[in-house]
């Protein structure tokens, strides 16, 4: 199985005869491209202060998983991984809610000597003695436990066992699942423990089932290069090439990352790290890809630079950006920027193997950018100049702007004035006029209530006050008669009774005859007074409504009066405000002119550095 290594090819026929030319090719090509990249052979020592240096590294998820060899996987456990590291802090915390802290360090301690002892049997003692500890009480086994135990039987060929191995991964896949830590460390440790499951079924070359486990695996890290590396093993040992194909572009786009952060973080000492230890190269110690070769030699030239001298060109235009005289115009950054570039390009620029040429694109990209920021801080500098001196004019644009919005709420407030001052004398007119109406209705009211209008109070009083007349006038007479008389008494009581009757019936008759004429005459006056006082209350209802037009025609004048002042004051500051305005752009015009002139004799240089650069890439 070409998985397993380089097994010598006996007996030899045709078909074999293809395969072990297919095999030289690759090998050929790895060493043509990749030369001294490529590690054969990785020993523990090397493995532990290679990831040390790496996890040591503060790198964004998405490029920060370490790649594993199928032959080194097992050294994973022991080394400085950022999640081993949260395990253990997890598990010795003080007052933690797990149970099964108390083995932890034995089994640690166990596996770091199965891994460094060198006989098969010292090893094979402590992978049982492991395997003992955890198969006495398996139920209540730690994650870490069963995982350790898992890697055992995958990599152990004295105990080897990748069927148990695959259940032990199960198990602790369930045990991590169901624990209450956080879910970024769940998330690590599924991911990882997913890994370790599908190298127990390539281990089996259960490949069918080992791609699925790889596929599962990017649930939990959808940047994970292990698992898109092994999707492509699987793949190729399945023949679906197409996979295959897939897996690896993925491998390089994940190195193309890694590169592309440490040039933009301008770090040549982790672009050297990624660059001499990049994922890519492990291809080529799988003999399993050989039969890809085309395809991966389609897929480097692919994201090749197209001109083999791109670095050297990069190189000396940059050259060609740092000798021109426009250094007054960098900052910090662009000399850091220069700096940097100028570094990595002379130290990698005559180097012609491994992923040199997918990063010659990186660097012409970023002095590309750098050029383009170049030209921006120089366009800025005279821009930001011809503003201080438009400033002036924008203060002056900005006062008088202010001062024609105090003048349009100066309007507003002076309408709102003449509305007020208009309701409350509207208000005033309804009251008084609605106060003179109730008093007029109210007489009206009274003089059908009033007795000096009622004909019959008016008749029964005259004739009250005719009786009262008429018994004076008859007594009164009849004395005057019988003194002048001077008759005798009876004489006297007749004359008395005779002239006293006679003129009190006159009186009493002349009293009727008033009563009944003051009877008619009070309701005579009592329908003239009514319509006194109706057509009274008609002449106030008809003033309210002319008032009221009075009122308006004056709060229309007034309105007119005040928005006139209130115009001629606005047209006059937007005509200062225009002027202003005027004399700022041509102002602007005019530095601009001077401005772009001198801009372009600097840019005009940087713009030929960069055709140049995109006509190289």
């Amino acid at each position: 199985m070409l998985l397993n290594g380089n097994n010598v090819l006996e007996n030899i026929d045709e078909a074999n005869l293809s395969k072990e030319l297919e095999i030289a090719k690759f090998r050929n090509y790895g060493r043509e491209h990749f030369s001294d990249l490529i590690k054969d052979e990785i020993s523990f020592e090397y493995f532990i202060n290679h990831s040390s240096k790496f996890y040591s590294i503060n790198l964004p998820r998405e490029i920060s998983d370490y790649f594993l060899r199928l032959d080194t996987a097992q050294f994973f456990w022991i080394s400085e991984c950022t999640v081993i590291k949260q395990v253990e802090d997890l598990l010795f915390a003080k007052n933690n809610k797990f149970n099964f802290v108390s083995n932890y360090r034995e089994i640690k301690k166990y596996y770091s000597k199965w891994i460094t002892q060198k006989t098969t049997k010292e090893k094979q003692y402590f992978a049982l003695s492991i395997g003992n500890q955890v198969d006495r009480n398996f139920t209540y086994q730690s994650f870490y436990n069963l995982i350790i135990y898992g890697t055992i039987l995958t990599f152990d060929k004295s105990v080897y066992n990748p069927h148990r191995a695959i259940e032990l991964f199960t198990r602790a896949i369930e045990v991590i699942n169901n624990c209450d830590i956080d879910p970024p460390i769940k998330t690590e440790l599924l991911y990882y423990t997913n890994i370790f499951k599908g190298f127990a079924h390539l281990q089996e070359y259960e490949y069918k089932q080992a791609r699925n486990t790889f596929i599962e695996s990017l649930n939990y890290n959808e940047h994970g290069v292990n698992a898109y590396y092994y999707i492509a093993l699987s793949s190729r040992y399945l023949d679906d090439f197409d996979s295959a194909f897939d897996g690896l572009k993925s491998v390089l786009e994940f190195d193309r990352m890694r590169f592309q952060y440490a040039i933009n973080y301008n770090h040549l000492k982790l672009f050297s790290f990624f660059y001499n230890g990049a994922n890519f190269y492990n291809v080529f110690n799988e003999l399993g890809f050989a039969q890809l070769l085309p395809d991966i030699d389609f897929l480097l030239r692919s994201l090749f630079s197209s001109d083999s001298n791109s670095m050297d060109i990069t190189y000396s235009k940059l050259i060609n950006l740092d000798n021109l005289r426009i250094k007054s115009f960098f900052d910090d950054s662009v000399s850091k920027e220069i700096e940097f570039l100028k570094n990595a390009l002379d130290s990698y620029k005559q180097k012609r193997n491994g992923l040199i040429r997918i990063v010659e694109q990186i660097f012409r990209d970023k002095l590309i950018t750098l050029i383009e920021y170049v030209r921006n801080l120089i366009e800025s500098h005279y821009f930001e100049q011809i503003k201080e001196d438009i400033n002036v004019f924008d203060k002056q644009i900005e006062q008088n702007k202010r001062q024609l919005a105090l003048l349009k709420q100066e309007r507003e407030d002076a309408k709102k004035k003449i509305s007020m001052t208009k309701k409350e004398a509207s208000d005033h007119l309804e009251e008084s006029l609605a106060e003179r109406a109730k008093h007029l209705e109210a007489k009206i009211k009274h003089l059908d209530e009033s007795h000096n209008y009622n004909p019959q109070q008016v008749f029964y009083s005259s004739m009250i006050f005719t009786v009262v007349i008429s018994i004076i006038v008859f007594l009164v007479v009849g004395t005057i008669s019988s003194i002048m008389g001077l008759s005798e008494e009876s004489s006297t009581i007749k004359a008395l009774a005779l002239s006293g009757i006679k003129w009190g019936g006159v009186t009493f008759l002349l009293g009727i005859g008033i009563s009944i004429f003051t009877s008619i005459s009070s309701m005579w006056e009592k329908n003239d007074e009514k319509k006194n006082l109706v057509n009274k209350l008609k002449y106030v209802k008809e003033m309210e409504a002319q008032e009221r037009s009075l009122l308006e025609e004056e709060s229309v004048l007034k309105t007119k009066i005040y928005e006139q002042k209130f115009i001629d004051r606005i047209t006059t500051q937007e005509k200062i405000i225009k002027e202003f305005v005027k004399e700022r752009d041509q102002n602007y015009n005019y530095k601009y002119n001077i401005a772009k002139k001198e801009i372009d004799d600097f840019i005009t240089p940087l713009n030929n550095l960069l055709t140049s650069l995109e006509n190289a890439g």
